[in-house]
């Protein structure tokens, strides 16, 4: 698949890869924040 013209489906899996970033990058946040209650606790 070569370069296509912006079009809706485009900008659609754009916003679909940043949601996704974004889903991860909160799923490590609240791990990271879940190990240091753990720490804490201990």
């Amino acid at each position: 698949m070569g370069p296509q013209p912006i079009e809706v489906g485009s900008t659609g899996e754009r916003v679909r890869r940043r949601v996704t970033q974004l889903r991860k990058a909160r799923r490590l946040t609240l791990v990271q924040l879940s190990e240091r209650l753990t720490e804490i606790g201990r």
